[in-house]
């Protein structure tokens, strides 16, 4: 084989048809054995068709070129590969169109009347009037007669219609009381009680009302022991006057040595409502009888209107000038302009001896109030 080989590789470049020829012819030239041995029982057709497989190998293997080596060339640069963004325009708001249908006029709302309450425990009148937008002047004119520091659970008074949203805001914000602690005394009661009794001024040029004070009790290194709340005698005090209060506890606490006053509330008076201002007290005499006194006396009506509810509120004083005791009293009976009434006291102070006296008179107005 290697011989039919090389003789196979001798053709050169000719065509295929002349080196098959060829390569017979030499085949041919082969001694038999050579021929044999190749294959001895292939024919002379197989031979051939031998001979034509070898022509057209060789044939194939000179005429196919040699593949060039691949050349690596360096990676491509992609273009980046990026997000688009497309601003669209914002849609647009649809408004709907309506008519405005004008309401209907408000119905009248019905005059409001006074309402009954009746007083639970912990209730004061300034507390009441502060719930309800009113004050405690407006309470008093419905209620004559009736004495804010004791009252009585069960008691009924009669309330005026809660105020109107702008009368709250104007109650809320106040116009600032000018009020200075005249004097405060303590004094031990017969049963074994402690009268807390003092007075208020009016420094200010407004009357003054709804006027509560709140007491402290103190040790003798100044330890706040206990505290308690009053209100002052007189409802309604006008400008340069003076009022009492007074309040009676039970028993003094343990180490009590002296009381202050810690805070004191009121409200300044900007519309006198049906509060009187014209009823004066004229011919006041003083009879003092050791621990009692009496004190008598004319009010009278200096005004153009009648004059109801007329209170006079008796302040007490000693020799030293300390408040002994204050009193108060009702009028029975209204006061035309011009008429007077005489009044009459017997009262025994907590104090000492009483040697002078000082009275304020309140009173409403019946054409507005009554």
């Amino acid at each position: 084989m290697t011989e039919l080989y090389s003789i196979f590789m001798q053709g050169g470049w000719r065509s295929r048809s002349s080196l098959l020829y060829g390569y017979r012819q030499q085949f041919n030239t082969l001694p038999k054995r050579a021929q044999n041995r190749y294959n001895p029982s292939v024919s002379q057709s197989g031979r051939f068709l031998l001979l034509l497989g070898l022509c057209l190998l060789a044939g194939c293997r000179q005429s196919v070129a040699p593949m060039p080596s691949p050349t690596i060339s360096a990676t491509p640069t992609l273009p980046p590969i990026g997000v688009l963004f497309v601003t669209r325009a914002a849609p647009t708001a649809v408004v709907p169109q309506t008519t405005v249908t004008p309401l209907p006029p408000p119905s009248p709302t019905p005059s409001a009347t006074p309402i009954v309450y009746t007083i639970v425990a912990g209730d004061t009148l300034l507390a009441i009037a502060l719930q309800r937008g009113n004050t405690v002047a407006e309470i008093m004119a419905l209620n004559p007669g009736i004495r804010p520091e004791v009252l009585q659970i069960g008691q009924e008074i009669i309330l005026p219609p809660p105020a109107t949203p702008l009368a709250q805001a104007a109650a809320s914000t106040p116009a600032p009381a000018r009020l200075a602690v005249a004097q405060l005394q303590a004094y031990r009661s017969p049963a074994g009680g402690l009268w807390l009794l003092g007075e208020l001024y009016n420094e200010g040029d407004r009357l003054v009302e709804s006027v509560q004070v709140e007491l402290g009790l103190h040790a003798a290194d100044g330890t706040l022991l206990q505290t308690a709340v009053t209100w002052a005698a007189a409802t309604l005090i006008p400008a340069s006057a003076r009022s009492p209060f007074g309040l009676l506890l039970p028993d003094a606490p343990p180490g009590f040595a002296h009381a202050s006053v810690i805070r004191i509330t009121a409200e300044s008076v900007t519309d006198l409502g049906t509060r009187y201002l014209d009823v004066q007290v004229q011919e006041t005499a003083v009879a003092p009888h050791g621990a009692w006194a009496e004190v008598s006396g004319w009010v009278q009506n200096a005004g153009e209107s009648q004059a109801t509810a007329v209170r006079l509120i008796l302040t007490l004083y000693d020799s030293q000038g300390q408040i002994s005791g204050y009193a108060q009293q009702l009028l029975p009976q209204s006061l035309a302009p011009g008429e007077r009434a005489p009044f009459h006291f017997v009262t025994t102070p907590p104090g000492a001896e009483p040697t002078a006296v000082s009275l304020l008179v309140t009173a409403l107005c019946a054409e507005n109030g009554q």
